[in-house]
């Protein structure tokens, strides 16, 4: 019985894109590895020239020769039969697409008599096993993110508290805004791609992906939470969370957060190639309980304590190709899935409370099989004067 021939396709321009043939491209395009292994990337004029000069790809059709091509055999150029001008000359049994394939044109290659697959898990599962050089691009993502925090805490320690409660500074109140604003300012002018970022201040800060907005208030947590891209070429993404007061912080603001640290540093003891992610969690979750800060439902239904997971797979997408660190995550649905060495995950449990506040502190760590490579070096501190 002759081997079935297998296809690969993407349509867009997102990470798996840039991963496939290791160029930017701002305007989707047809990505196709035919059932002998040969990839092939349709481009338009715009694009054409640039992906045959830096386009990791074994083939670089015109699209323009194409549509052409189609006009002469009197069929319409657009994308469904753009794509069946590459597909046919291969023929293959199956093409196999990621899960967020476009359905229209799935749906036009079904008609046409190909089988459409979605991959099973990742469409590049490799994606998740980073290189010495993927490894240090998210080095160099977090180290910019780091001169972005070190903004953030001199405008805060620059800054002064008003009788009034809020933090002042170059004589106006201090806002969510203009504090992300500064971080993202230092972000850009090192060439990087600033994020939405996080400056949520308060009860602000007890919703985890509550943006922030309006004064900062003395005595109060703020969590602070970036994950830029890289500078200039560098596409991978840094990821990094910081809680921090300016003031004082009380007794139950300073138990909060030393217990989210010495969660993470737990964390960072047990990670290791081998150790299930589930059990890294579940260690926090314990020491969080022994501490006192319980995890569930508060009196009026919202989420408390520790409610998400430890950490999570980054590279070219911030929430990346790969298994994190959770009590959810595994391999398929019954068994858990062991790190491996040369994952990149973030570390970042946290604690949230209304009447508190949260707390989340986040490291980027490179698994390896004795241990981790941590690839943040930025400080710890709660408070700030």
């Amino acid at each position: 019985m002759p081997k079935s021939k297998t296809a690969k396709m993407l349509f867009g321009c997102d990470a798996n894109s840039y991963y496939a043939i290791k160029m930017d491209v701002p305007d989707p395009y047809l990505w196709y590895q035919d059932s002998n292994g040969k990839t092939h990337i349709i481009m338009s004029p715009l694009e054409v020239d640039r992906a045959r000069k830096n386009a990791q790809v074994d083939k670089v059709h015109s699209m323009s020769e194409i549509v052409h091509d189609l006009q002469e055999q009197e069929k319409t150029p657009d994308l469904l039969n753009q794509t069946l001008w590459l597909v046919d000359k291969d023929q293959p049994d199956t093409i196999e697409v990621p899960r967020d394939f476009p359905f229209g044109l799935a749906k036009g290659l079904q008609e046409s008599g190909y089988t459409v697959e979605p991959a099973k898990g990742f469409f590049f599962p490799e994606r998740a096993i980073k290189t010495r050089e993927e490894v240090d691009f998210i080095r160099e993502a977090q180290a910019l993110n780091e001169q972005a925090f070190e903004r953030a805490f001199d405008v805060l320690a620059e800054a002064s508290i008003g009788n009034d409660g809020l933090i002042y500074w170059k004589d106006e109140v201090l806002t969510a805004e203009i504090l992300r604003g500064q971080m993202n300012a230092v972000i850009a002018a090192g060439g990087g791609m600033p994020s939405d970022l996080i400056v949520a201040c308060g009860e602000q800060g007890a919703d985890p992906h509550e943006r922030g907005h309006g004064p900062l208030k003395a005595n109060e947590l703020i969590i602070i939470d970036s994950w830029p891209r890289g500078p200039s070429g560098n596409f991978y993404h840094g990821d990094l969370t910081r809680t921090v007061l300016k003031g004082k912080a009380t007794e139950e603001q300073q138990k909060l957060f030393d217990a989210v640290k010495d969660g993470q540093e737990l964390a960072l003891d047990l990670i290791s190639a081998g150790v299930l992610g589930k059990e890294v969690h579940e260690a926090i979750d314990t020491l969080f309980a022994k501490r006192g800060f319980k995890t569930g439902l508060d009196d009026e239904g919202r989420n408390v304590g520790f409610f998400h997971g430890t950490g999570h797979s980054v590279g070219l997408e911030v929430h990346d190709e790969g298994p994190g660190i959770s009590k959810g995550r595994a391999t398929d649905r019954n068994q858990p899935s062991p790190l491996e060495a040369g994952l990149v995950v973030t570390v970042e449990p946290g604690l949230y409370y209304p009447n508190i506040g949260g707390a989340r502190i986040e490291d980027i760590v490179h698994v390896t099989k004795g241990g981790i490579e941590n690839l943040t070096t930025l400080r710890k501190e709660l408070v700030i004067p």
